[in-house]
């Protein structure tokens, strides 16, 4: 997947509104889209800077949680997908980490974090997915994103 790719995913999962009311909508979806994902998976949801969401299925482990942290500090200090920002930096992750004077220990070059963005309020918040490899944590979180974009425009 390129860079290009993931840019245009970023748009085709911008959600006409998303809010508290809408938090447990998408928690749902991610069990009904992929139940054995959901079990492999830690996924955490950030609005407004705040956590709004938490779930750790019954595969997962304190890795994750730490994997989670470090995805989301990616996207929350690029505005874009994890995966995006490990494209841009592609076979140069310790320049990446050097250029910003970033750890290993606190950011992750790996997708599976993706921001929340609404079409009149631009990015407000921040899925994270970790359990599967970088590129599904990535691809899973785009199809629930999708599908709550569809059943919210219905």
């Amino acid at each position: 997947m390129d860079s290009n790719s993931i840019l245009e995913e970023e748009q085709a999962t911008t959600l006409p509104y998303f809010g508290l009311e809408q938090v447990d909508e998408l928690a749902t979806l991610f069990s009904k889209v992929d139940p054995v994902a959901f079990q492999k998976v830690c996924i955490k949801v950030v609005l407004n800077n705040r956590e709004v969401y938490f779930h750790a299925g019954i595969q997962t482990s304190k890795e994750n949680n730490d994997w989670v942290t470090r995805k989301f500090n990616v996207t929350n200090m690029f505005d874009h997908c994890s995966l995006y920002i490990k494209t841009l930096w592609a076979d140069q992750s310790e320049a990446f980490f050097n250029s910003y004077g970033l750890s290993h220990r606190n950011f992750a070059l790996v997708g599976g974090a993706l921001p929340i963005i609404t079409k009149g309020d631009g990015n407000i918040g921040i899925l994270v997915i970790s359990g599967l490899t970088d590129t599904e944590d990535h691809e899973f979180g785009v199809k629930v994103l999708k599908q709550l974009k569809h059943q919210l425009l219905s």
